[in-house]
C-alpha cells in the first residue's frame, strides 16, 4: 500500500504518541498544530496529513493492535484496530444498535461507544478513539531511529537472527548491521565483483559437492566470535579466510554475480535495481569496516576500495554511533533480538577505534585510539587497571607521546577504574539488601 507522508510527519506523530503520550487522534492533531505545520498548511491538510501518518504507523507495527466487532442490526463482522475505543457515558451520543466493543470488554458484556468508519483500519479524527502504541514504536523512539528505518533495520534484524556468523573473523554481520548508505563512499562494482565474484561463482559450483557445516563458536568475553590468532594483516588473506561468511550474506541481499557484472557495464534504473544498489552499497561500506576491525593498514584498504583515509575514519565514526542506535533497538526489543544487541554493545569500541576483539577494552579510555591501544597491548598493558597504575614515563616511553597526553590518559584510565569500582560497590549494596529483606521476611 503506497502512503503519500512526508518522513518528518511520520517522526512528529511518533514523538506524540510516545514521548508526549498522545491518547488519542485529536491529541496528535493538536500537537501537530503547535508546530511550524500549521504555518505551512491548512486545517484540513494537517488533518489528512495526521490520518495518514497513524495509518502508516498502524500498518507497519508502531501502533498495538486490538481486536474488535461491530455489533449491529446490519453488523457482524470481526476486524482487526490500530487502536483502542473510548469509552462513552450512556446518553452522549451512543447508538445501542450499533456500536464497537473492546475484545478486554466482550467477556464482561460491557461496551465501548466510539463509531468507527467503514474502513475498519483507517484513523479518523472525528472518532473518539484511543491510539495504544506498540513495543516497535518505543523502540524506535528510544534508539532515535525515523520510522523507515527502523522498519529496515527489523528487516534485517530478521534476516541476519537466522544465519549470524560468529566464526567470522571480520563479523561481516554486524558490521552490516553498523552499516549506512553513505554519500560520501559510493560503491564500486569492480571491487565488489573482486570480492565477492569469485566467491559467490565457486561456492555456487562447488555446493552441491561439498557441505560446509561449522558450528558457531562463542566467545566468552561478549561471544562476539573466535578470533583468528594469525597475525596477517593483508586484506587478500582475510577476505579469502572469510569467503564463506561473505557469500552468506550476499545471498541475504540477493546480490548475485549476474546483477554485480551488470552494474558494472551500466546502471539500471528498475526499481528492484535500486533496491539492490542501496543494499550492496551498504555491504561495500560493511566490507571497510571489516577490514578495520582486523587492524588492517588504513593505507591498502584506502587503495583496495579507493576510499581517502579521512573518508574511512569518519565512516568508522558514523558506523560506531549507529551502531549504538540498533544495539539499543534491539534491546527494547527483549524477546527476540536481545543477543544481537548484545553482540553490537560489545563490537561497537572494535568499529570506533578499530581494533581486534584483545584491544577493544583499551579504546575505551580516552585520547588512546585504535593504534596507541594496539601498542599499549603489545607492551603488556592489557587491560584499563594496567593502564591506570602504570607510570608515567613509561606510558610515555610506550606510547610514544608528550607528558601531558600521557598524563591525560592515566587520568582517564583512572577514573575508569574507579567508576568500574564504584559500580560494583552499588551492585553489593544492592544485593546486601535484598538479602536483608529476605531475611526480615523469614523471620516475620
Amino acid at each position: 500500500k503506497y502512503y503519500n507522508v512526508p518522513v518528518g510527519m511520520l517522526q512528529a506523530v511518533l514523538i506524540a504518541i510516545t514521548a508526549l503520550n498522545a491518547q488519542s487522534v485529536e491529541d496528535v492533531e493538536r500537537f501537530l498544530k503547535c508546530t511550524l505545520l500549521a504555518v505551512q498548511a491548512d486545517n484540513s491538510s494537517i488533518k489528512i496529513l495526521t490520518e495518514t501518518a497513524l495509518d502508516w504507523l498502524g500498518d507497519n507495527g508502531f501502533l498495538a493492535r486490538a481486536r474488535t466487532r461491530i455489533i449491529g442490526q446490519h453488523h457482524n463482522v470481526a476486524s482487526i484496530k490500530y487502536f483502542v475505543p473510548m469509552k462513552k457515558p450512556r446518553g452522549e451520543g451512543r447508538d445501542d444498535r450499533d456500536h464497537v466493543l473492546n475484545e478486554e470488554n466482550l467477556s464482561e458484556g460491557s461496551s465501548a461507544g466510539g463509531l468507527i468508519s467503514e474502513d475498519h483500519q483507517h484513523f479518523n479524527v472525528g472518532n473518539p478513539t484511543k491510539v495504544k502504541t506498540s513495543r516497535l514504536a518505543w523502540a524506535a523512539f528510544k534508539a532515535a531511529i525515523p520510522p523507515y528505518q527502523a522498519v529496515d533495520i527489523l528487516r534485517d534484524l530478521r534476516k541476519i537472527v537466522r544465519s549470524v556468523v560468529l566464526v567470522d573473523r571480520g563479523c561481516l554481520h554486524l558490521c552490516y548491521l553498523c552499516a549506512q548508505a553513505n554519500d560520501v563512499i559510493h560503491v564500486n562494482y569492480t571491487v565488489l565483483h573482486q570480492v565477492l565474484g569469485g566467491i559467490i561463482s565457486h561456492t555456487e559450483a562447488t555446493a552441491a559437492a561439498v557441505a560446509v557445516n561449522t558450528p558457531p563458536q562463542i566467545s566468552e568475553g561478549g561471544g562476539v566470535g573466535n578470533e583468528c590468532s594469525s597475525s596477517s594483516h593483508g586484506t587478500s588473506s582475510s577476505i579469502n579466510s572469510n569467503g564463506e561468511a561473505i557469500y552468506l550474506v550476499a545471498q541475504q541481499l540477493e546480490l548475485t554475480d549476474k546483477f554485480i557484472t551488470s552494474q558494472m557495464r551500466g546502471k539500471t534504473y528498475s526499481s528492484l535495481a535500486q533496491k539492490l544498489h542501496e543494499r550492496a552499497s551498504r555491504l561495500y561500506v560493511a566490507l571497510i569496516l571489516s577490514e578495520t576491525v582486523q587492524e588492517a593498514d588504513m593505507k591498502q584498504i584506502s587503495k583496495k576500495f579507493h576510499v581517502s583515509y579521512g573518508d574511512i575514519q569518519n565512516l568508522m565514526q558514523s558506523a560506531a554511533s549507529h551502531g549504538h542506535r540498533v544495539s539499543r533497538f534491539c534491546e527494547e526489543l527483549s524477546d527476540e533480538f536481545w543477543h544481537l544487541g548484545t553482540l553490537l554493545r560489545s563490537f561497537i569500541p572494535r568499529i570506533y577505534g578499530g581494533v581486534r576483539r584483545e584491544v577493544a577494552d583499551l579504546t575505551l579510555i580516552p585520547y588512546l585510539g585504535g593504534q596507541r591501544a594496539r601498542r599499549a597491548y603489545d607492551a603488556g598493558l592489557k587491560s584499563i587497571r594496567d593502564v591506570a597504575s602504570c607510570p608515567l614515563s613509561k606510558l610515555r616511553g610506550i606510547l610514544r607521546i608528550g607528558s601531558m597526553i600521557a598524563t591525560r590518559i592515566k587520568v582517564a584510565a583512572q577514573a575508569l577504574v574507579i567508576q568500574e569500582a564504584q559500580s560494583m560497590a552499588d551492585e553489593i549494596d544492592e544485593l546486601n539488601m535484598i538479602v536483608d529483606n529476605d531475611d526480615a521476611r523469614a523471620a516475620v
